[in-house]
């Protein structure tokens, strides 16, 4: 099971989905305690939902070797977790930074691009101007000034 935000964030996807409720299965032998990084989890899978295409009202988690379950209604768990906003106004605020980040990144991307591509430009004038790719004489200063360097 997937959501409208995955590809945002490179793939995400749940264990389960039902009726609303969005379990997630934990098969490991530690108590049956939610880690910070459950609480996450869940909470990204949640909000990832931008479209509320699932229909999420509940999210939880089902410790396998433990026969136990822990659910949570969909607000209550964000009010636990201290949010002051609803779920939609969550998931449009969470979508806006991810979108604003994907857009940054891809700026980022572009001047990079720009920048190889000057260089390219410019290392190509140059060696056509001097008829020598990387000129000898300043490869021996170079290491010359090196050596000085390490010495001291």
């Amino acid at each position: 099971m997937s959501f409208s935000g995955s590809d945002a964030i490179g793939g995400a996807d749940a264990d389960l989905q039902v009726d609303g409720l969005l379990l997630d299965f934990k098969s490991t032998h530690a108590a049956t305690t939610i880690t910070k990084s459950d609480v996450y989890q869940l909470a990204g899978y949640a909000l990832m939902d931008f479209d509320d295409d699932h229909h999420i009202d509940h999210v939880g988690i089902y410790w396998t070797r433990h026969g136990i379950k822990r659910t949570f209604s969909l607000p209550g768990f964000f009010e636990l977790l201290g949010a002051t906003e609803t779920v939609p106004e969550l998931r449009a605020g969470l979508r806006a930074e991810l979108a604003a980040y994907d857009e940054q990144r891809q700026r980022a991307r572009d001047a990079a691009r720009n920048a190889a591509e000057h260089r390219e430009v410019v290392d190509a004038t140059g060696s056509h101007e001097s008829g020598e790719e990387i000129p000898v004489r300043r490869i021996h200063q170079t290491r010359r000034w090196l050596h000085r360097v390490f010495q001291r």
